[in-house]
């Protein structure tokens, strides 16, 4: 029985080390779930018979009666587990799926919550007061309530004699639900003596034997009320501490991700041993290509990165004979391999570049011609091809950064695929566009196909932010005409508005 230790994994989600021996989930985990469990036990990447053998130890089994084939139909490429070219299985420790998979289980208790203690009801020696009229009004009278006990109330939590209307002002001014009215005739019609007329001033009876009554019926009516507000203001006042606690950490991370440094790096071939590569770096907007994989690997161009992108980054990474551990990974290969388009079951096969060309309108280049620039030795031309190819990642990469999916169009198709490439801390098109609405800015847009390189701002326009309705996702005017957010290309807050809103213009920045 392994021993529960502490390892990055641990520390990465902030749990307290923990043994799957003797583990007994309130709902049956599935078996993806499972072997996420396990390699986050372990701790370090896995082989699929290290997985199913801790698997039967655990007494985990399969309908199939084959653990192993249906431990891959349950995974089959899902996030948060990837798979090395060397065969391993390993967790993305930077994807929240971990720590949702492993808290859902579980296996690691969630704090409790304590909740305020409840304040005792009052009995008939305590008073009525000020704040449980005030409930009272609030939620409304029932027609089972008497006037005179309501009537009686109110001169005890405010201390003083009152008019009729005077009483009725008051309680008329807070009442939102049922019908309160106090008439002359009404009032000397009461058989009690717990409220008297004493001139024109309806007084309270001190003495009177219904006092004691009169406690307990509001008392008993109001503490329910009561009991709910006092758990409405303490979520309240909680959820404006969660909401700070936010935009502080909000603010912390967007620090971090200004920080970040970011490469783009391509290999090529890809299905083979690599022999050539470029790197690009996304803050300082250079390339840089290697015609050799000796020079690629000899560089120390990945150091000082703190996020590598690319497709199938985690095993181009293993191929250089770098640990992809310190790295945050952001793998730009499609999240979707297939999607079926009828209902005879056609499929169509989704690849890199049919995303590349919905989204961004680019391609990557041939790889039969790259492969013959490496085998004639034309490094004229390979440098430029990879130069291309790296710069449409780019395009690519900020496409589905800025709106957290990309476009699958083929003939009558024009879908979204989600994807999880931005850094926490960096800002999304609608948060972008919820910012320029709350501030009155104007939003500076680029639109159509994606930015140019040298010059990403040339085709910049300004627009503004308008909303359908007060549920509806903020959109870009340009002019009198509504931008679909799709054909965003990249945007960023602009000037702010006068009083009087102007049409929007188009300019260089």
């Amino acid at each position: 029985m392994p021993a529960p230790a502490p390892h990055k994994i641990f520390e990465a989600l902030g749990l307290a080390p923990f043994t799957l021996d003797g583990f007994y989930p309130s709902r049956d985990p599935s078996l993806f779930h499972w072997m996420v469990l396990v390699l986050v036990e372990a701790g370090a990447p896995m082989t699929m018979e290290a997985i199913v053998r801790r698997l039967t130890d655990l007494d985990v089994e399969a309908n199939t009666g084959d653990l192993a084939y249906s431990l891959r139909k349950a995974w089959h490429g899902l996030k948060p587990v990837y798979q090395e070219s060397s065969g391993l299985f390993g967790l993305e420790l930077a994807d929240w799926h971990v720590g949702h998979i492993v808290r859902e289980s579980g296996i690691v208790k969630a704090p409790d919550h304590v909740a305020p203690p409840e304040p005792k009801i009052p009995g008939p020696d305590d008073p009525v007061t000020v704040e449980e009229m005030e409930a009272l009004c609030e939620g409304g009278i029932s027609s089972s309530f008497s006037n005179l006990r309501t009537t009686a109330g109110l001169l005890e939590a405010l201390g003083c004699g009152l008019t009729i209307d005077e009483a009725n002002a008051w309680i008329g001014e807070r009442l939102k639900y049922g019908l309160f009215r106090l008439r002359l005739i009404g009032v000397r019609g009461w058989r009690s003596d717990l409220v008297t007329m004493e001139g024109e001033k309806l007084v309270l009876n001190g003495r009177s034997l219904d006092l004691p009554a009169m406690r307990r019926a509001i008392h008993a009516c109001v503490h329910p009320r009561l009991i709910r507000k006092a758990q409405q203001l303490e979520w309240a006042r909680g959820e404006a501490d969660r909401e700070a606690a936010r935009a502080v950490e909000g603010l912390r991370q967007a620090e971090v991700a200004a920080k970040q440094r970011r490469a783009i790096i391509h290999l090529v071939p890809a299905s083979v041993e690599p022999a050539a590569g470029v790197i690009l770096d996304v803050e300082a907007r250079t390339v840089t290509t290697f015609t050799s994989l000796e020079d690629l690997r000899g560089a120390t161009c990945l150091a000082g990165f703190d996020a590598v992108i690319g497709l199938d980054v985690r095993n181009a990474l293993l191929a250089l004979g770098v640990d992809p551990g310190p790295f945050r990974l952001v793998d730009l290969a499609p999240p979707q391999k297939t999607r079926k388009i009828n209902k005879s079951g056609r499929k169509l096969t989704i690849d890199t570049d049919l995303l590349m060309k919905g989204s961004v309108g680019m391609s990557m280049g041939d790889p039969d011609r790259i492969a013959r620039y490496l085998q004639e030795g034309d490094h004229r031309h390979l440098r430029a091809r990879l130069e291309s190819d790296a710069k449409s990642l780019y395009a690519y990469y900020m496409y589905g950064r800025l709106h957290g999916h990309v476009r699958l169009r083929w003939g009558f198709l024009d879908d979204s695929l989600a994807v999880e490439w931005r850094l926490p801390g960096e800002d999304s098109l609608h948060e972008i566009l919820s910012q320029a609405e709350r501030d009155r800015r104007e939003v500076e847009v680029v639109v159509g196909s994606a930015p140019g390189w040298e010059e990403p701002w040339s085709r910049m326009q300004v627009g503004l932010v308008r909303r359908e309705g007060q549920w509806s996702p903020p959109t870009v005017q340009l002019g009198g005409r509504v931008v679909p957010a799709d054909e965003v290309q990249a945007a960023r807050l602009g000037g702010l508005l006068p009083s009087k809103e102007s049409s929007p213009s188009s300019g260089n920045p």
